[in-house]
């Protein structure tokens, strides 16, 4: 399994990340794009000259923070269509991305019966962008995330039905699936458990995974995207190893540790290696 590292503006403006990349033996980034990076600023070209000087390869997370493309106001999720279509356009005269991941999310309370508008609103956003994903030949993605609609693992199977599969996939967050079980139903599931769990399309569609801690200080706080703890990292990998035979890069979106203090990128050098298949600690 191929190793990215998620990494966002704060980062491609630091001159040593991508070293830090090379020594950590990362195999590439997933490229966040989150404001101000493609609205008010543009990737550096000195960031996309030490990338491709460094061989690395890259994934791009479109952006989601007031982007609704399963709105169902159709004039909504018209614009963050076309703002997602705009941002792909411009990343990809610049970068050559594996794969796009979306969000599909809507900030509605209540979307009809069973959220079948948003059901059909987000599916016709993957219609569009999925044909575009098509005539550049990079595979378009489908991230699980804690949002309502409509990429949880009670909706994400009924796009993703309907949807082509050789067009639209799946990456899979399986802490953010436990997160939202922990949130919901005051829960705590294994990874294990969770997979077992999963309709099997989610898990045929996986092209990507998210790789982070999941901690849990108290019966109505969890935390996220914190380092794992080796015990955690091994059931997650054994669980992706098992049960998702077409995860081809595993995604490091860790930031924290458990205390909240931010983590230099070198302390996730084990956490590579063990991912691609190496020993922890």
């Amino acid at each position: 399994m191929k190793v990215f590292i998620n990494c966002w503006y704060r980062n491609i403006m630091n001159h040593s990340f991508v070293e830090s990349l090379t020594r950590i033996n990362a195999d590439g980034i997933e490229l966040s794009i989150d404001y101000p990076l493609l609205f008010t600023q543009r990737i550096p070209d000195v960031f996309i000259d030490a990338i491709h000087r460094e061989g690395l390869e890259v994934g791009l997370h479109l952006p989601w923070r007031e982007v609704f493309l399963a709105s169902p106001i159709p004039g909504i999720r018209r614009l963050s269509e076309r703002i997602i279509s705009g941002v792909v356009t411009s990343v990809t005269s610049k970068l050559d991305p594996l794969y796009f991941v979306v969000h599909l999310s809507t900030n509605q309370s209540w979307c009809g019966p069973k959220d079948q508008l948003c059901l059909e609103a987000a599916s016709k956003s993957l219609g569009t962008l999925s044909q575009l994903s098509d005539e550049l030949g990079i595979p378009l993605l489908i991230e699980t995330v804690m949002d309502r609609c409509c990429s949880n693992e009670e909706h994400l199977p009924h796009l993703l039905m309907r949807a082509d599969p050789g067009k639209i996939g799946v990456c899979l967050d399986i802490p953010h699936v436990i997160e939202r079980r922990v949130k919901r139903w005051k829960v705590l599931h294994n990874p294990l458990t969770i997979v077992n769990d999963l309709p099997p399309i989610m898990l045929e569609r996986a092209k990507v995974v998210h790789i982070h801690g999941v901690h849990v200080p108290g019966p109505y706080t969890v935390l996220t995207h914190v380092i794992p703890s080796e015990e955690f990292l091994r059931e997650l990998m054994q669980a992706i190893r098992s049960h998702i035979p077409h995860a081809g890069v595993g995604v490091l979106e860790i930031f924290k540790d458990i205390t909240g203090r931010d983590i230099d990128i070198r302390e996730l050098r084990w956490v590579v290696s063990y991912v691609r298949g190496g020993d922890s600690k």
